[in-house]
């Protein structure tokens, strides 16, 4: 019998608010993040030393944070989406490039303890010093801070038969890309565009409900 694993991101996919984005913008600003994606994109700086220095400018009580985050909205399918997952057998974990804290905190609002504690999340932690600043700590040393790639080696490393199938939508995403034999690439969003411009396959989505209508003709 053919076991599959859901590998989803958060940020963007799962969850339609930004939640990293949403919190550095206070305190770094929006146009000085945009101008540090452009130095990204644009190879002046690296990834990591950008967002390092975006997340260093925090200077919030997590008490603030979470306030700033409480609207977030996650994926109106996906609560069905999971309830399939689970009536078929099908894991899901979440790979990120945020923090953990802050997945936890959106889901928490929308998840039973019972279904959060059957999703495991691969993310970013973070510190908040005594002088209030925040610094992220990386959940390795890849150039992205955490390899999605990498993450999904180490769960089929335990069982190599399993088939993948990864959701995603930005650049983060490409690594994991590659280790997906079923890849959902969000429409519009750069991990569409990244496909169609490498020529790999993917099924392009909207919400989690297009996502399950493929998924049900293969599982």
């Amino acid at each position: 019998m053919v076991k599959y694993f859901v590998f989803t991101d958060f940020d963007g996919t799962l969850s339609l608010t930004d939640t990293g984005a949403k919190v550095i913008d206070v305190c770094f600003g929006y146009e000085n993040r945009k101008a540090f994606d452009k130095l990204i994109l644009d190879k002046v700086r690296t990834y990591t030393d950008c967002v390092a220095e975006m997340w260093d400018s925090v200077n919030l009580s997590w008490e603030e944070a979470k306030e700033l985050i409480k609207d977030a909205e996650i994926d109106p399918y996906f609560n069905e989406f999971q309830k399939h997952c689970k009536e078929h057998n099908i894991p899901i974990a979440i790979l990120s490039s945020g923090l953990i804290k802050l997945i936890h905190e959106v889901l928490h609002k929308y998840l039973s303890d019972e279904e959060l504690n059957k999703i495991q999340i691969f993310a970013n932690d973070h510190t908040i010093g005594p002088d209030g600043h925040w610094k992220i700590i990386y959940k390795d040393d890849s150039e992205l801070g955490h390899d999605k790639g990498k993450s999904i080696e180490e769960v089929k490393s335990k069982d190599p038969e399993l088939k993948i199938i990864f959701i995603g939508d930005g650049i983060s995403d490409i690594s994991a890309s590659k280790h997906a034999d079923y890849l959902f690439a969000k429409e519009g969003r750069t991990l569409q565009r990244w496909c169609e411009q490498e020529n790999i396959p993917y099924h392009p989505y909207t919400t989690f409900e297009d996502i399950w209508k493929v998924l049900e003709t293969i599982v």
